[in-house]
């Protein structure tokens, strides 16, 4: 749901509890003129007026504050939005120039030892994804995707750097109609997956065209495996022990290429490896 539909939305629950009162209001007075009309004792007559003013302020006093109940969540659901994308765009600068400087520094002690620099520079890509999967996550059903076409070459190389020894292979290059930003955060997340919970040291990406629209990308990682039910990945985050991760990011994953008009599955080599499978509209 992008902003614009959000705004549409919120207006069409006032707009529905502003008729609701209306109606109901209406009922009432009919109903109080009604009575009023048909009753000549005068202790009825005063018993059904004050009934009749009792139930008119019940009934718009209950809409009124319905009413600004609705407008102040708005309001607050706004304000923290754009406190959370002013927090995360400070944080996300933060950690770009940190990074920044632990490479220079890494450059400069090139003759030494430094794996506590690679540590370091490890666990800044991992904060960097973990921020950015927050955000996306915040703003799924509100994302307004802006599809291009992009060379699956181009995209690669552009993550070659977060990973240095890691061997990242492409057999054939193709082009795919998808956002930028979203497949971008794709490719990070399964990598990051393999890096993390399969030990891999090489990912082999593969493509092959399925039809005259569509391609099919398999990204194979060289660790042993997901051991669990596949068909729980990416269905939502996961329930595990300490370290095993939460399966947001493949759920992400999958989110994302089916709001791209995608489908993504997950299988395990006989071979040995884990393998995503994505298909998405292009072209080779």
């Amino acid at each position: 749901m992008s902003e614009l539909e959000s705004s549409k939305h919120h207006n069409f629950k006032i707009w529905l509890a502003v008729g609701w009162l209306v109606f109901t209001s209406a009922m009432v007075l009919w109903w109080w003129s009604l009575g009023l009309s048909e009753i000549v004792d005068s202790k009825k007559y005063r018993m059904l007026m004050s009934e009749g003013i009792f139930f008119l302020f019940a009934i718009l006093g209950g809409g009124g504050t319905l009413i600004y109940l609705l407008i102040k969540d708005y309001a607050r659901h706004q304000q923290l939005k754009n406190f959370f994308n002013l927090f995360s765009h400070d944080l996300k600068t933060s950690i770009t120039r940190l990074r920044l400087q632990a490479e220079v520094l890494k450059e400069d002690l090139s003759n030494s030892d430094h794996h506590s620099l690679d540590r370091i520079l490890k666990d800044i890509n991992r904060l960097d994804l973990q921020l950015e999967n927050s955000l996306i996550y915040s703003q799924a059903e509100q994302a307004l995707f802006i599809e291009e076409n992009l060379e699956l070459s181009k995209m690669i190389e552009s993550l070659r750097n977060e990973w240095d020894d890691l061997q990242i292979t492409l057999d054939h290059d193709v082009k795919i109609r998808a956002d930028r930003r979203t497949f971008l955060s794709v490719l990070r997340n399964l990598i990051q997956n393999s890096v993390t919970h399969g030990k891999s040291q090489k990912i082999q990406i593969s493509t092959k065209v399925i039809d005259s629209g569509r391609v099919l990308i398999e990204v194979k990682d060289s660790g042993p495996g997901y051991q669990g039910p596949l068909i729980k990945l990416g269905q939502g985050p996961l329930l595990q022990k300490e370290g095993a991760g939460n399966g947001i990011g493949l759920f992400l994953c999958r989110l994302l290429i089916h709001r791209q008009d995608g489908q993504l599955d997950f299988a395990n080599d006989p071979m040995g490896g884990f393998i995503a499978q994505i298909k998405l509209p292009g072209r080779s």
